[in-house]
């Protein structure tokens, strides 16, 4: 497949994975379950790095709203990035597993950098 224009870009990346779930339905059950897998992974570990952080006070809040917004945008890149017409729930799995990478790689450093001085 040949990219002409931007709008082409998202099936230029994602056709091969298409390709590959609708080979058989181990494949299509493989991608389902590592995006879950990815995604309670994450919420544990934002669950844990939430509870070393603390609960939420003065000096915590502006990290939450830092770490939430850095999510947020990285969710709008998702929705862009990511296609609209197959797979689609599948891919909000990994668009949500993304979104939390994001804020929980955020909230890791704010713990190391502020923290652990």
């Amino acid at each position: 497949m040949q990219v002409k224009s931007i709008s082409d870009i998202p099936n230029w990346l994602f056709l091969p994975v298409k390709h590959w779930t609708s080979e058989s339905s181990d494949h299509f059950n493989l991608f389902v379950g590592i995006g879950m897998l990815l995604t309670i992974i994450l919420i544990i570990s934002l669950w844990w790095v939430y509870k070393k952080i603390g609960k939420s006070d003065e000096r915590t809040d502006p990290i939450y709203l830092r770490a939430v917004c850095a999510g947020f945008v990285a969710l709008i890149m998702c929705e862009v990035i990511f296609p609209d017409s197959y797979l689609i729930n599948q891919f909000k799995v990994y668009k949500y597993a993304i979104t939390l990478l994001v804020i929980f790689i955020y909230l890791w450093r704010a713990y190391r950098t502020q923290f652990k001085e």
